[in-house]
C-alpha cells in the first residue's frame, strides 16, 4: 500500500484514474495501524485534492461503495502535516462544480479542520 502511496506523490500532475482509484482504497482501517502510512498517506491525500480535486471527488464518487469514505474524511479533517494549507485546499474543492454530495462532505472535513487549527 505505501508503495501505491509513494507512486501517487510521484505522479500528481499527471495522474491518471486508476492510480487515483488504487490510493483511496488504500485507506482501510487495518492500515491506519502503521504511523509511517498514516503520516504520508495523509499527506498525499491533500496534495492529491489541491493538484487534482475534480479527478479526486469524480472517483470518489464513483468508488463510494468500495472505498472507506469515512476514513478519508476523516483524513481531511485531521491534516497531520501542520504545513497544510487547508483554507487553499478547501478553496480547490469548492471549484469543482459537481452534484456529487462528497464534495460537501469533503468541505465539511475540511472545515472542522480549519475550525481546530
Amino acid at each position: 500500500n505505501i508503495d501505491i502511496v509513494r507512486q501517487v506523490s510521484q505522479q500528481l500532475k499527471d495522474i491518471d484514474d486508476n492510480l487515483i482509484k488504487s490510493f483511496v482504497n488504500t485507506f482501510a482501517k487495518s492500515c491506519m495501524n502503521n504511523s509511517e502510512y498514516t503520516e504520508f498517506s495523509n499527506e498525499v491525500l491533500f496534495s492529491l485534492a489541491d493538484k487534482q480535486p475534480k479527478s479526486l471527488i469524480r472517483i470518489l464518487d464513483q468508488n463510494k461503495k468500495q472505498i472507506d469514505l469515512n476514513l478519508i474524511l476523516n483524513a481531511f479533517s485531521n491534516p497531520i502535516n501542520d504545513g497544510v494549507n487547508v483554507k487553499h485546499i478547501r478553496q480547490q474543492i469548492e471549484s469543482v462544480n459537481t452534484k456529487s454530495s462528497i464534495r460537501n462532505k469533503i468541505i465539511d472535513a475540511l472545515n472542522i479542520a480549519i475550525g481546530n487549527h
